[in-house]
């Protein structure tokens, strides 16, 4: 059963867009679940986001340059598609839908907040989600996609993904704190300037992070700010580059492998790394 109305699919990039189409939802009574904003610490995220998705009546697809060359949001329709969940697509830029996009909505009218009223578009929306609790199937006037395609047909069941989500939620358990390990940079191939200014953990380390706070920072920010957690902490980086950088600190002492995050520090290092390389 369906615990909101639409999960949002969506590149950070399109925030305003997509903060802007929030408040109409929220002004028309329709529900929605919005990835990290709605994601608690203690779970994990790829699990959350697949149970967001298969929880939720359809799937709001903001089209656009950034989500079309987007892991997140290519993995999230996907998995929409493969698991039968209705997609409506959005487009908020003129930028034409890639083949591997077209192949799913071959018989999809594209929505576009380009050349329609917004409100007209919440109409829209509404009108699926009407006949989702009437038939439990896509509006035939705005020809949402219905695939037929199955995760058993690609070769892996759905018992299958199942056991892989499992197997993960018990080996984070299992390390507890230290899996946020795997949240450190070990390799890269982005070469870092070095800047004795680009110091983050009087917020990052006293209260968690808002958009706000990253909103216009480059992917090479967002990365120094999110190993700086780490940093910190003593943490031994493997990659030279970042090694470098944080021995220029004088706060900063490689000591450890295992680093133990506070609440606050464990969110917003799965906040930053949500906004990279988006």
């Amino acid at each position: 059963m369906a615990n909101q109305d639409i999960f949002i699919s969506y590149s950070r990039q399109d925030i305003e867009v997509v903060d802007k189409i929030c408040k109409h939802l929220e002004a028309n009574g329709i529900t929605y679940f919005r990835d990290i904003f709605d994601i608690a610490i203690s779970n994990i995220f790829p699990q959350t986001l697949a149970d967001g998705i298969l929880s939720s009546k359809l799937v709001l697809f903001i089209a656009s340059q950034h989500s079309f060359a987007s892991n997140y949001t290519s993995k999230e329709v996907t998995f929409a598609y493969q698991n039968h969940i209705t997609i409506l697509p959005l487009a908020v830029d003129d930028t034409p839908m890639p083949t591997r996009y077209s192949f799913m909505f071959s018989d999809v009218q594209c929505l576009s907040l380009t050349n329609t009223p917004i409100q007209r578009l919440m109409e829209d929306i509404k009108k699926v989600l009407s006949e989702h609790n009437d038939t439990n199937q896509p509006a035939q006037q705005i020809h949402v996609a219905q695939p037929k395609m199955s995760v058993a047909k690609k070769g892996v069941s759905l018992k299958g993904v199942v056991a892989i989500i499992l197997a993960t939620v018990i080996i984070v358990a299992a390390l507890g704190v230290g899996a946020y390990y795997f949240l450190a940079d070990k390799t890269t191939t982005t070469e870092i300037t070095y800047n004795s200014a680009d110091e983050y953990y009087h917020i990052t380390g006293s209260r968690k992070l808002t958009y706000d706070d990253i909103k216009g920072l480059s992917n090479r920010e967002l990365r120094i700010m999110r190993n700086e957690i780490y940093a910190r902490h003593g943490y031994i980086f493997q990659d030279a580059m970042l090694r470098d950088h944080f021995l220029q600190k004088p706060w900063y002492t490689p000591q450890t492998k295992n680093v133990a995050l506070s609440s606050i520090e464990q969110y917003n290092v799965l906040f930053i790394k949500s906004y990279e390389q988006q």
